[in-house]
Order: C-alpha cells, then structure tokens, then sequence
C-alpha cells in the first residue's frame, strides 16, 4: 500500500475537474462542486458542508442542519430531514461529488458515522464513480452502497471501490425515505 490520500470534503468546492470539462444533464445536477458546468435548478436551503447539496428529487422536501441538539463526539451533528410532506415512495439524499481525477486506479474508501431515528424505514450510504454525463440515479461507472440500520445509535459505515479510469467524479451520499431522518458526523474519503 502506498501513501494515503485524505480528501477534505468540506473544502470540495475549490476542486476542478481539468480532463473532464463537460456540461452535466439536468437530472445530473447534484454534481456540484466538481467544476463542471452546472444547469441552473430550484434553490434550496443553504447547506451546512460546504460542497453538500439535497438531491434534486427531495427539494423543498428535505433540509440539511446543523443539530446542536444530537451531539457525536462532543460536537454538533449535520441532521437530514422533512420539512414537507414529499409524497409517496419519497427519498432525501444529502451528497457531494469529488473530483475524480487524482483518484483514478486507486482503491478509495469513504466512511461516516450515522444516526437513524426511529420512522427510518430505508436509508443508505453510497459512493459511486461518475462520467461527465452520468445521470443523477443509478451505479455510474462503478458503485458500493451500505444500507443503513433503522432506529439506531451513531454506527460507523465505510463503503470502497477503485475508481474506474474514465470517471471524472465521485459522488458521496447518504440517503433517507420518508418519513425518517439521520444524523451524520465524520465523513471521510480516504485513497491507498
């Protein structure tokens, strides 16, 4: 194993993508902070990791805060949760796209420390490889998921891949079907 690489996921708004500049569908459009062009979408409110965004499909649903309230060691959490009735079958997801570019080839891990309330009837933590026109949903290039466990106290869950060398993003999300809510804390994308 060589050196590891730690990537800072509350600084990914300064990452650039140089050999992958392309436009992103609309229905893509979770990618931000990879330096890839962004189509315009509805606003939502200010997210609490800088680089973080609600999926499109769970806006004006779903918020992400600050929880001073569910502490994990020692310091406030990031809470996602509803704060409007998004129908039926709905599911917020909170998540951030990295540059892939150094990363290609290498094995990369990313873990979180997560807490569910007790209405969490489906969650999970992913992380997935994404082309330059990849879609907002599916496995990408190449993808691992880790279920979350219902009504639980803070578990640490980790989640690997290599990272494909035609990828130009690598997204990092957590998700949540309705009506439940998580709490996260300490997320960390690591590379070997």
């Amino acid at each position: 194993m060589g050196p590891r690489l730690h990537v800072s996921l509350v600084a990914v708004a300064s990452l650039a993508v140089a050999s992958c500049e392309a436009s992103w569908s609309a229905s893509s459009a979770v990618g931000v902070g990879v330096g890839v062009s962004v189509p315009p979408r509805p606003a939502s409110a200010p997210s609490p990791l800088a680089g973080w965004t609600i999926g499109p499909s769970a806006l004006g649903a779903y918020q992400a805060d600050v929880d001073p309230a569910v502490e994990h060691d020692g310091h406030p959490t990031v809470a996602l949760h509803t704060i409007a009735d998004p129908g039926q079958h709905a599911y917020g997801t909170y998540v951030t796209t990295l540059d892939a570019t150094p990363l290609r080839g290498k094995r990369v891990r990313a873990s979180v420390w997560v807490r569910t309330g007790p209405e969490a009837v489906r969650g999970s933590f992913w992380i997935r490889a994404l082309e330059a026109d990849a879609p907002a949903e599916g496995a990408g290039l190449a993808a691992a998921t880790q279920r979350l466990i219902a009504a639980a106290d803070f578990i640490r869950y980790e989640v690997e891949l290599i990272v494909p060398q035609q990828a130009c993003g690598l997204q990092v999300g957590l998700g949540i079907s309705w009506p439940g809510e998580l709490w996260m804390d300490g997320v960390k994308v690591e590379s070997e």
